[in-house]
């Protein structure tokens, strides 16, 4: 089973109240159609791939906010394992 997280820990991509009606529709029909994507995945596949997409999810992130992050040192941090490194 995956595991789910609460949306509390995004809270601030919540959307205004000046939205247009369009974007959210956008947002209605990409929630829609997650849904049915993880319908079809194997329960296995799916945890996996959402495995995968936290992972790229925090690399981009640290991109962005200017952290050139390894994708093995990512994986590290998300399981917890920071091989006593007091600058981690």
């Amino acid at each position: 089973m995956l595991n789910q997280e609460s949306t509390s820990r995004i809270e601030p991509c919540l959307f205004g109240e000046n939205v247009p009606t369009i974007t959210s529709d956008l947002a209605v029909d990409l929630v829609g159609k997650s849904s049915n994507l993880t319908a079809w995945l194997n329960p296995k596949t799916a945890e996996s791939l959402s495995s995968i997409v936290r992972m790229m999810n925090c690399y981009y992130s640290n991109l962005i906010e200017g952290h050139n992050t390894k994708l093995q040192d990512i994986e590290r941090a998300l399981n917890s394992d920071f091989e006593d490194d007091e600058k981690k």
